[in-house]
């Protein structure tokens, strides 16, 4: 028992891990594709 819930809880955090990481590059594109659409408009 002890050792499943050790295993949801390293699952836990690898999914945690995973959502930061895949957020940040959402940040990323979407600064990225204002920057372009700003020279654009410019």
């Amino acid at each position: 028992m002890f050792y499943l819930f050790l295993f949801y809880l390293s699952l836990f955090v690898i999914i945690e891990k995973i959502a930061i990481f895949y957020s940040t590059i959402h940040i990323w594109i979407i600064k990225l594709t204002v920057k372009s659409n700003c020279n654009c408009l410019l």
